[in-house]
C-alpha cells in the first residue's frame, strides 16, 4: 500500500490518501476503512483503489477539492496516467460491497463520476 500525505488547498490539515498496489491490498484497504471514507476508482478500467478519510465539517468547495485530489491520484496510479478525459468514479465506502474476487467491488448505484 502506498500513502500520499497532501496539504490540500483550502483544507486546514494534511490528508492521507491510501492507494492499493494490487487486488489484495485494494480489498484490505476497503475492509480497514470507515463507512464515511471516500473511495475512488477508474470507471470501467482496472486501477488502484484510492481512499481518504475526509475531515468533518468541510464546505462544499473544500469537499470538491478533496475529491479532485483523490481522482487525480487514482488516475496517476493507473495504466493511463497521461490519457485525457479519464472517468473516475467515487463514493463512500458504505456504498461498496466487496465480492469474493479480491479487489473487486459492487457499487450500489449512487456513485458519482468525475472526468480527469
Amino acid at each position: 500500500m502506498k500513502t500520499h500525505h497532501i496539504c490540500v488547498p483550502n483544507v486546514a490539515t494534511d490528508l492521507e490518501y491510501r492507494i492499493g498496489s494490487n487486488a489484495a491490498e485494494n480489498s484490505a484497504l476497503i475492509q480497514k476503512s470507515s463507512p464515511d471514507d471516500l473511495w475512488f476508482h477508474l470507471d470501467g478500467m482496472a486501477s488502484a483503489h484510492v481512499l481518504v478519510t475526509p475531515p468533518s465539517g468541510l464546505s462544499k468547495k473544500q469537499k470538491q477539492t478533496v475529491i479532485k485530489w483523490g481522482a487525480t491520484l487514482c488516475k496517476k496510479h493507473s495504466r493511463v496516467p497521461h490519457d485525457f478525459r479519464v472517468p473516475v468514479v467515487y463514493t463512500t465506502v458504505a456504498r461498496l460491497r466487496l465480492t469474493d474476487t479480491p479487489g473487486m467491488v459492487v457499487l450500489d448505484g449512487s456513485e458519482k463520476k468525475m472526468v480527469m
